[in-house]
């Protein structure tokens, strides 16, 4: 099992004895490892200066580029416009109120895996001539790994930071984890106390957007009701069977939102807000910085749902079926398809998706023009009923079309 490029990490243990520096492998990558599970994210602590060590890096490995955040102590390198290596220098931080971006100051690997949120992400390989690959582990989460345990490093880990409620969460749901006792208790307590409210909305969206991309979303969703912190997106978002049923249909069909290029969080996010009221849920779509254009053409759309439902169960024709979706959003008709139960319906979406949609017109303006219709108003019109006639066809062709 190849889980990162043992060449890259030769690269930076050399480098490491070169600049006398100690440097970590550390994160998720590591508990990754531990479990089996491929992860392609790098992230590099060095007990040094992690900003120079990624400028020397940088020429080595001959990266495409790099960004530095001074503030935080930290670069990014990205290699082949794919592979993206987080370098920061070890450090500890201190938060002035709950939410609040820390103020970061320098320290050992000890400190630095202190700082982080679950003890399972405290963890590190060392790069070292001597140390090659020793595991890092100050605060136990090996043995919480083995326990299956998802456990804070300290009893105001919610408070400084209120989005690890989020993320734990993703990790008990992800790994089929349980929360451990003290740590419930505290997440409890922390949502009680409204502590979400407390952060930008802009870092809790983003939070929800990773968890609802997240694998074993159902189990996900149903932490987030048993919680009550649906109503960080809406107050009157209601968790029942039938979002459930939803969920778990969206997980087996999730090749439709590849197929089609839709994100998972997105479709989650619809599936969850699918009782709102039309205003309710334009609030919602705001909320995630939806683009007006989709916002008023999918909020009019759902009011138009059961006439879509009840055309594409009497269509009997291709063209019907086509003049039924085009122009409907992708995310709507994956929508329809993942609540109806009617195999009917579900069978003509999928044969609009990977075959009436990409059809491409066989006559053309050209081909109108050479049978002397001028162009103008009904020049489009005439070319429509073509396309129409050609989807209906068995095995069309311009011929069979032009001489119909």
């Amino acid at each position: 099992m190849k889980i990162f490029n043992l060449k890259l990490l030769h690269i930076i243990e050399a480098l490491s004895k070169k600049r006398k520096e100690k440097v970590f492998l550390v994160g998720g990558i590591v508990r990754d490892f531990l479990l089996g599970i491929n992860n392609k994210d790098i992230d590099i602590v060095v007990e040094g200066n992690g900003i120079e060590f990624a400028k020397d890096l940088k020429k080595l490995i001959k990266a495409d580029n790099i960004r530095i955040h001074e503030k935080f102590k930290t670069a990014v390198l990205t290699i082949n416009n794919e592979l993206k290596l987080d370098i920061a220098s070890s450090r500890t931080e201190y938060y002035e109120c709950p939410g609040c971006l820390p103020i970061v100051y320098s320290s050992d690997i000890k400190a630095d895996m202190y700082r982080r949120d679950f003890t399972i992400n405290a963890m590190a390989f060392e790069i070292d001539n001597q140390n090659f690959g020793k595991l890092i582990d100050f605060y136990n989460g090996y043995q919480d790994l083995k326990d299956k345990k998802i456990r804070i490093l300290h009893n105001l880990s919610f408070v400084d930071d209120p989005t690890r409620i989020i993320r734990a969460i993703r990790f008990v749901s992800r790994y089929n984890f349980d929360l451990e006792e003290n740590t419930e208790f505290l997440l409890i307590d922390a949502i009680n106390k409204n502590l979400l409210s407390k952060i930008s909305w802009d870092r809790l969206k983003q939070e929800f957007k990773i968890l609802f991309s997240d694998k074993n979303i159902e189990k996900s969703i149903e932490f987030l009701d048993k919680y009550n912190i649906f109503k960080e997106i809406h107050p009157n978002i209601v968790y029942n069977l039938k979002i459930k049923e939803n969920i778990i249909k969206l997980q087996s069909h999730e090749y439709l939102l590849k197929n089609n290029k839709v994100k998972k969080w997105i479709l989650v996010l619809l599936i969850i807000s699918e009782n709102l009221k039309k205003e309710e849920l334009i609030f919602v779509l705001k909320k995630f910085d939806f683009s007006k254009k989709f916002i008023s053409k999918f909020s009019y759309e759902t009011t138009k749902k059961e006439s879509i439902l009840k055309k594409l169960m009497t269509s009997t024709k291709n063209s019907e079926i086509y003049s039924t979706l085009e122009g409907v959003s992708i995310e709507l008709i994956i929508l329809i398809y993942i609540q109806t139960n009617e195999n009917k319906i579900m069978e003509k979406i999928e044969k609009y998706l990977y075959k009436l949609s990409k059809s491409k017109p066989l006559i053309t303006g050209k081909d109108l023009i050479e049978l002397g219709i001028t162009p103008g108003k009904e020049f489009k019109k005439k070319l429509d009923e073509y396309f129409m006639k050609q989807l209906d066809l068995e095995l069309p062709t311009k011929n069979k079309l032009l001489k119909g």
